[in-house]
């Protein structure tokens, strides 16, 4: 038994596009990372000898600080909601076929 299908031979479906995937979870990766950073204070110096912790408070520290937020953590953000979007429009594009 032979079926033929109406669908788009552009569109794939049942599969999965793995570059999509892949930049998914570097994005994921990435967010984690930043996450992590802000929730752990990792980035904090503590000597518990002195009962002394320094968390970067300076106004060169902050903007080096934003810069970097800016420049890499958003980045994460940005890219992971640009991929939601497209994976989006892939499943409509797919439910229409």
């Amino acid at each position: 038994m032979t079926t033929t299908s109406d669908h788009d031979p552009g569109v794939r479906t049942g599969r999965r596009i793995g570059e999509v995937d892949a930049l998914h979870g570097f994005a994921l990766f990435g967010i984690l990372i930043a996450n992590f950073v802000a929730v752990t204070g990792i980035l904090s110096i503590q000597d518990e000898a002195f009962d002394f912790t320094y968390t970067f408070d300076s106004p060169v520290d902050q903007a080096v600080s934003t810069v970097v937020d800016a420049s890499f953590a958003g980045k994460f953000f940005v890219l992971f909601s640009f991929l939601f979007g497209y994976s989006f429009t892939l499943q409509l594009d797919a439910a229409r076929a």
